[in-house]
């Protein structure tokens, strides 16, 4: 009871001190805290973005929309399980990460433009013979992941960038769950060459 009753007032000290105004309101901050729960990191206000991280957030949703439909295909198609599960898994992963792109973008008046170099990654899987398509697809994603944290890796590499910026610390996020997910396609690949 005592350890419920420390937590309690633990909660109650903390919310009192977050809401206290500093009187600093030259910076807006934000918290945030990760789904693996890391510390809680300060974001700083992007005023403006650069025509390069405008580029990557546009870049960043031609991948998460592919990422979704190969995922609903390889629903429908997959002929193992376990394609069918990790295709289920990238539609599901995705939908709040495109739900949150599309935030920041409209918070920062960019538009999200989309290629039809998608529509014929899409075509061609959707065209590849049953007993190649697990193969196809694990590639597909693989690749596409590959590209899209390599284009990150470019983009917020530039040293005179603010590390905390609301764009900075999404994509990195991103990154980490991108990582994640190939490194999951890459482990399907090699069960498959057993």
């Amino acid at each position: 009871m005592k350890n419920y009753m420390m937590a309690v007032y633990l909660m109650a000290g903390a919310l009192a001190f977050a809401s206290c105004n500093s009187g600093n309101n030259n910076e807006e901050q934000a918290t945030s805290a990760n789904a693996s729960g890391e510390p809680a990191v300060a974001l700083e206000a992007d005023s403006t973005l650069t025509d390069e991280k405008k580029e990557l957030l546009s870049y960043l949703n031609e991948k998460i929309l592919l990422q979704q439909e190969l995922g609903r295909i390889a629903v429908e198609r997959g002929q193992s399980d376990a394609v069918k599960q990790y295709g289920q898994q990238m539609v599901t992963q995705y939908e709040p990460k495109q739900a949150s792109l599309q935030d920041l973008a409209q918070d920062f008046n960019v538009s999200l433009t989309q290629s039809d170099d998608n529509q014929s990654k899409v075509q061609d899987l959707r065209d590849v013979k049953a007993e190649n398509f697990d193969k196809k697809y694990l590639d597909e994603v693989a690749s596409a992941h590959k590209d899209a944290i390599s284009e990150i890796d470019n983009v917020l590499n530039d040293p005179g960038e603010t590390n905390n910026s609301l764009v900075n610390v999404w994509a990195r996020t991103t990154k980490k769950e991108m990582q994640a997910q190939r490194e999951e396609a890459l482990r399907l690949q090699q069960e498959m060459k057993r």
